[in-house]
């Protein structure tokens, strides 16, 4: 696997918002030792001590230190990042990281 990353588009509104939502589906191909990250908003978008945001360019640069890392250490690794960008200001949003990984 490469450190290349696909951005995919959300299709609709977020997950758990509306009861009868419906969603567009996409076939992708997922090679061995490729990493699918899902988040949510509050991890991107929580803002540190200078009011910055995370941002989408950071989990992606923390996600890409260590690809061969297993899912839940790519998790703890971001988390951890995330809590320490955004300890000065209140949390205003839940963040939910998904981290698949392909094996074989």
């Amino acid at each position: 696997a490469s450190a290349d990353v696909e951005r995919l588009a959300a299709t609709g509104p977020p997950l758990g918002l509306l009861a009868n939502a419906s969603f567009e589906t996409r076939t992708l191909e997922i090679l061995p030792g490729d990493v699918v990250v899902c988040f949510s908003d509050g991890a991107t978008e929580g803002r540190g001590a200078s009011d910055e945001e995370f941002g989408e360019a950071r989990l992606i640069d923390i996600v890409r230190q260590d690809l061969s890392a297993t899912p839940e250490a790519i998790v703890n690794r971001v988390a951890a990042a995330v809590e320490r960008h955004c300890a000065a200001s209140p949390r205003q949003d839940d963040i939910t990281f998904v981290v698949l990984k392909r094996s074989a």
